[in-house]
């Protein structure tokens, strides 16, 4: 049965015409009212079509509510749908409704077939092989299913890959395509591959001097909006950090890990030493544990030296107090803004570069609190001592009290809490 393809009305003859799918053009009616084709036109109402009908006759199907009208070109006849549940806006080439792309989808439709999507607006014709949008109003923005993590990527310095999966989704139905870049843009800390699956693998730099940060950034797009998400990976080559029980106050041998305690075989102002750390411009954190109590003093002191003391009672070693003070050549230094208490749970950090002798800390990563400047731009705290030194961590009381500190330490095989300084490496 040949399809209707529309209406035309003739101003000049005051007719109407219904042209079909070849384009024929057959009088519906005219200005008096009367059927095309035929003078003996009619229109009948019944359930079954009339029996032989002339060139122009209509028939309102009253089954299903089709209208027709009966189309005989001298070669062929038939009746041809012009409305109702089987023409022009049925089934047959019309326009199906669904609630959502889901139910689209689950249809089995023909070519030519227009979709309406209640939920979002979106109007579909099906090609053969797919659903291409004719309109869809106002153009909604992907979601995304799956992103990026917030924690800091690390990635692995034996060269293993890493393997990121993102996805998103388009409420039109229109396929996501995914791409990326970093910042920085010249970033040697790994080499990217785009699946074009959501899935992006980064292999590693096993080149000592290409350690660093850079952010990826990747980007997902129904070919007009576009969104994105973010993280940050990070390349490192690190050295864990050991102490040995024969060390004053270390109460076992341990890596990356402290429990020092003061007792009556800690003398005065002594301290107990890490192993040596890692020369170069290194960074660590330690993190307070519940156990510490007050009193006590973090910092770092040349590994040449016999006995550790703190720093007014040695001039080579650095220390900051849990109150506050930065002791360091017999002088207090009260940084502003103040370290003020290291605490439970605080993360104290520690930049120094023993090549040059300088020292940085800060507590919590506070903004603007970096002593005694920012240690990716700025000048550190001159140690004084022989030049080039390994350092090592330490750790001590007041003296004459009972003291203990725990700590974590973050470096080497664990995770740092918060980003490298410009400029710095992981122990």
């Amino acid at each position: 049965m040949a399809r209707a393809r529309g209406f035309k009305w003739d101003n000049v003859q005051k007719k109407q015409f219904v042209v079909d799918s070849n384009g024929v053009e057959t009088t519906l009616l005219d200005e008096t009212g009367s059927g095309g084709g035929s003078e003996t036109a009619s229109i009948a109402t019944s359930t079954t079509s009339p029996s032989n009908p002339v060139d122009g006759d209509l028939w309102f199907d009253t089954t299903d509510g089709t209208m027709y009208i009966y189309y005989d070109d001298g070669t062929s006849s038939q009746w041809v749908g012009i409305s109702g549940a089987t023409g022009a806006t049925g089934a047959d080439g019309g326009v199906a409704s669904y609630t959502d792309i889901t139910a689209r989808n689950a249809a089995t439709p023909s070519t030519g077939d227009l979709a309406y999507i209640t939920s979002t607006g979106g109007l579909y014709i099906w090609d053969s092989s797919e659903w291409d949008r004719i309109w869809a109003g106002e153009d909604s923005v992907p979601t995304w299913t799956t992103e990026l993590s917030n924690d800091i990527i690390v990635l692995n310095t034996d060269g293993t890959p890493t393997t990121l999966t993102v996805a998103a989704t388009d409420a039109e139905g229109f396929d996501i395509t995914y791409t990326y870049d970093t910042s920085p843009s010249n970033q040697a800390q790994a080499t990217i591959v785009n699946n074009n699956d959501g899935t992006f693998t980064l292999t590693p730099s096993t080149t000592a001097s290409d350690i660093g940060d850079f952010i990826l950034r990747v980007k997902a797009t129904d070919g007009l909006q576009v969104i994105s998400t973010t993280a940050t990976a990070r390349l490192t080559f690190s050295d864990d950090i050991t102490f040995d029980s024969s060390e004053i106050g270390i109460t076992t041998n341990s890596t990356n890990y402290v429990d020092w305690a003061y007792s009556a075989a800690t003398n005065n102002w002594g301290m107990g030493a890490s192993s040596e750390l890692t020369s170069g411009r290194k960074y660590l954190e330690i993190e307070i544990l519940p156990d510490s109590t007050a009193g006590y003093y973090i910092g770092l002191a040349r590994s040449d030296l016999t006995q550790m003391s703190i720093g007014y009672n040695d001039p080579t070693g650095v220390v900051s107090y849990n109150q506050g003070a930065v002791w360091t050549n017999g002088t207090y230094f009260y940084p502003s803004p103040s370290f003020f208490h290291v605490n439970d749970g605080d993360v104290f950090q520690i930049a120094y570069d023993n090549t040059t002798n300088e020292v940085w800390f800060n507590k919590n990563n506070t903004a603007g609190a970096w002593w005694p400047s920012d240690p990716s731009s700025g000048t550190g705290h001159l140690l004084s001592g022989t030049s080039g030194q390994p350092f090592r961590l330490v750790f001590g009381s007041g003296g004459g009290s009972t003291t203990r500190i725990v700590g974590d330490i973050k470096t080497g095989s664990k995770t740092l809490s918060y980003p490298l300084p410009t400029g710095f490496s992981t122990h």
